[in-house]
């Protein structure tokens, strides 16, 4: 959504996966964690890419995610 929530546009991702949590920051930047870890979008939200953890294996799921503030976000999963 660019407005608000007023409207929103759906997104194919082309996998098969599950979602389990999103948060943004004031400023529009989205994360959303599930079962292959954490993509990041800028705050356009129309480019959604796989967030870099510094862990080789993306063989993990995150079941929460929260904005903390300064453009972080804290996350757990197993």
């Amino acid at each position: 959504t660019k407005d608000g929530g007023l409207n929103w546009k759906v997104l194919i991702t082309g996998d098969d996966v599950l979602f389990n949590s999103i948060t943004f920051s004031p400023d529009g930047h989205g994360w959303v964690a599930g079962e292959f870890g954490v993509i990041y979008a800028s705050d356009d939200t129309y480019k959604w890419c796989l967030q870099d953890n510094g862990v080789a294996s993306q063989d993990y799921t995150v079941w929460s995610i929260s904005y903390i503030g300064n453009h972080m976000v804290m996350a757990s999963g197993i």
